[in-house]
């Protein structure tokens, strides 16, 4: 015999202020096990941050990076990865999950020693890896790259 239907307003709910990636995927984690869930944002899914991020998800990127947060940013981003076809297959949105390339930039010698950190970071986690470009190199990729710059880091 099951156990009697929980009355909808019995149920456990979580409100997720942010309609952004962060908000919306943290609804939909505690909506999978029957959490009812409500998602509270100003404006639409999407549209502030997360909507002109170029890329988002960068476990190597961020505060306590490298540092205390690394593990839990690598499996947040191994966690997203895994679920990316059920997400698409259940909104019926194609969302263009990707993984894509961020230039990280020199504009003043200091910022190089910074950059050769990130490098070896990048370089020594699986799956992902990242290459000095000089000034010339950058502006071809991207003719809009402040003239300035010293060079680069195009890390994936």
């Amino acid at each position: 015999m099951s156990a009697p239907a929980t009355p909808h307003s019995a149920r456990p709910t979580a409100v997720i202020v942010g309609a952004g990636i962060a908000g919306a995927f943290s609804a939909y984690l505690a909506a999978r096990p029957g959490l009812r869930t409500i998602l509270i944002d100003r404006d639409d899914v999407g549209a502030h941050a997360s909507g002109n991020n170029p890329g988002g998800l960068n476990p190597l990127h961020g505060p306590g990076i490298p540092g205390p947060m690394q593990s839990l940013a690598m499996e947040s981003f191994h966690v997203h990865l895994q679920l990316w076809d059920e997400i698409h297959r259940l909104s019926e949105i194609d969302f263009l999950g990707r993984r894509i390339s961020r230039v990280f930039l020199a504009l003043e010698t200091n910022d190089v020693a910074g950059l050769d950190k990130a490098k070896s970071l990048y370089d020594s986690t699986p799956g992902f890896d990242a290459q000095w470009l000089d000034r010339d190199q950058l502006r071809r990729i991207e003719p809009r790259i402040n003239s300035a710059a010293l060079g680069g880091l195009l890390a994936s």
